[in-house]
């Protein structure tokens, strides 16, 4: 089976957010939503440092869906919105998601899993990002799809 995967040079990782935006961008995610974000490891606090003035040290991780070989998200999902594609990618069919919330709950990787509260609201009244975004909805759950459109056309 083929397995995709996004390596990451955290040497070179400023904490920009570049790709926590490009990813919201892209996907078209509603406001109030991330599926990639960036952290400040060792912080509670955005964009914080680590140590005693001076020596102070900031160390960024982006962090996503991990498309997990075992996904405990999908062995408790109870409709099989939930699945693994033939890539290796975790994936959640919108249309079986009744909005339970158990994957976010499963998931080791805090964060990763949004829920959408409400009907999405978007910063413009257009799609900003590719035209084959999935289409968000209320009381669905959502993840990083790993870019299935765009891989999808190579």
């Amino acid at each position: 089976m083929t397995r995709l995967a996004i390596a990451i040079n955290l040497d070179r990782c400023v904490g920009c957010h570049t790709c926590a935006l490009s990813c919201k961008m892209q996907n078209n995610v509603p406001d109030g939503m991330l599926w990639n974000r960036v952290l400040t490891e060792g912080c509670d606090r955005f964009d914080s440092a680590e140590g005693v003035y001076p020596h102070l040290t900031r160390t960024y991780l982006p962090l996503a869906c991990q498309h997990c070989e075992n996904p405990a998200c999908e062995r408790v999902c109870p409709t099989g919105a939930t699945y693994k594609d033939d890539k290796g990618r975790v994936e959640i069919d919108y249309d079986k998601c009744i909005g339970c919330r158990m994957c976010v709950a499963a998931c080791p990787y805090t964060g990763v899993r949004s829920f959408n509260w409400e009907e999405p609201a978007y910063y413009a009244d257009f799609a900003l990002g590719d035209a084959d975004a999935a289409k968000h909805e209320k009381h669905t759950v959502e993840k990083c799809i790993f870019c299935t459109q765009r891989v999808a056309r190579g």
